[in-house]
């Protein structure tokens, strides 16, 4: 038997900052989003029904959770534009209030801890079927303090069904648990090679490749 030991070299994990920021179009292809600086994950959900019999509690029955979120930028991709409801009506024309299309999104956030500090590892969230709703944006005029306009979109996400799970929107990949190989492979995936582009996996394409 071995006594509980709080604090442990080692042992203090924390997670922080967001990179690698991902879109993903309607057909599946990736794309690079610079300029991603938060992502707020806000499910809904999740409150407990509790259910009796002869007056007795015997059992809390907890509803399904939804994905929803807040993304917030400095910029975005020009392939986001049809997402955030606007369509090509001539050679740099846009017209707004437009369908909004659905796209996936990943995106990264590291982990450190008290001895590698923030080289710990990360994790790597995707999240798929993510309808935008912007937000209000405010044009500010130019003065001694560069403050760059800030971009954000309440998102919400459509699960995809997944053999033998619940309903899937929301998916993370722990780079220290995750083995070697399997990594590897959903990197390729998720960010492309030098002979493969970066495409999306379905639930089940990421369950084989985090086995490979």
């Amino acid at each position: 038997m071995t006594r509980l030991s709080w604090d442990a070299v080692g042992s203090r994990l924390y997670e922080i900052g967001i990179d690698r920021g991902v879109l993903y179009l309607t057909n599946g292809t990736g794309v690079v989003w610079n300029g991603l600086t938060s992502v707020a994950e806000e499910p809904n959900g999740g409150a407990s029904t509790p259910l009796y019999f002869d007056g007795v509690k015997y059992f809390d029955q907890p509803s399904g959770i939804e994905f929803s979120g807040t993304i917030t930028a400095t910029t975005y991709p020009n392939d986001f534009l049809p997402f955030d409801g606007y369509t090509a009506a001539g050679t740099g024309l846009f017209f707004n209030n437009q369908n909004r299309n659905t796209f996936s999104l990943s995106y990264r956030t590291l982990v450190g801890n008290d001895s590698l500090s923030n080289s710990y590892g990360y994790k790597i969230h995707i999240v798929y079927n993510l309808t935008a709703d912007p937000s209000t944006i405010t044009y500010q005029t130019i003065n001694d303090g560069v403050e760059p306009t800030q971009f954000s979109w309440k998102v919400n996400s459509r699960p995809n069904t997944a053999s033998g799970y619940f309903p899937v929107s929301h998916v993370v990949i722990d780079a220290k648990t995750a083995t070697t190989t399997g990594l590897a492979a959903i990197e390729n995936k998720l960010y492309g090679t030098a002979s493969t582009t970066p495409t999306l996996p379905t639930l089940a394409e990421l369950v084989t490749l985090a086995a490979s």
